[in-house]
């Protein structure tokens, strides 16, 4: 959180945009799942199965104070 203090208006504006693309890419992994399921209460577990897999994944291979950090792309 440290960078985000005295930060101007345009990377709070950057970073509120970043997160909201994140929930649009969670929210378009959990329809797709439901629709590859064929709908119903099945899809609804396949979607939230799958969202809450790929969350747990892009924490862990993203958390900040993991040893092997993947590199950052240039």
């Amino acid at each position: 959180m440290d960078e985000v203090r005295g930060a101007g208006p345009m990377a709070v504006a950057f970073l509120a945009s970043a997160f909201l693309a994140e929930l649009a890419a969670w929210g378009a992994i959990g329809v797709a799942a439901y629709a590859l399921a064929d709908g119903g209460a099945k899809g609804w577990v396949a979607a939230i199965i799958t969202v809450v897999v790929v969350i747990v994944v892009w924490g862990w291979s993203r958390h900040p104070r993991r040893r092997h950090r993947q590199p950052r792309a240039s």
